[in-house]
């Protein structure tokens, strides 16, 4: 399904009716703007009790954890090339129960990720979605 809003409540009611799984948001003109909508409705989902983990894929930087005032740590792109493990990543954002694994020390420098590393990692979240640190 493909939901099309402008309001974070009216997105987290739509999500909680449909039972959803996994959520792809992407900006096409990035910014702290959109940074922050993004932060937003992965609080709003959190705070509505969906267990809600938020995946920085940004290929350049680290704006959601610094944004989130988030410590740096390994993320998305040390999980792919397998140089940190998951425990290591996940971090608790401390005003939600949201948590978020960030786009990570080797933000820029990865050039080519196994697709079978992201299917592992996609599954693992899912199994663990409910224990994170």
């Amino acid at each position: 399904h493909i939901i099309k809003t402008r309001s974070v409540r009216n997105l987290v009611q739509q999500l909680s009716s449909k039972r959803a799984r996994r959520i792809i948001m992407s900006s096409v003109s990035g910014g702290d703007e959109s940074i922050q909508q993004i932060i937003d409705t992965a609080r709003a989902l959190a705070r509505a009790g969906t267990r809600t983990i938020l995946v920085d894929a940004t290929p350049i930087g680290d704006d959601i954890a610094i944004t989130m005032n988030i410590p740096d740590a390994p993320g998305l792109h040390n999980l792919l090339s397998s140089s940190a493990r998951l425990e290591d990543a996940v971090r608790r954002d401390p005003n939600s129960s949201l948590h978020l694994i960030s786009g990570g020390s080797e933000t820029g420098q990865i050039q080519a990720v196994d697709s079978s590393n992201l299917a592992q990692l996609v599954e693992a979240l899912e199994s663990r979605a409910g224990v994170c640190p």
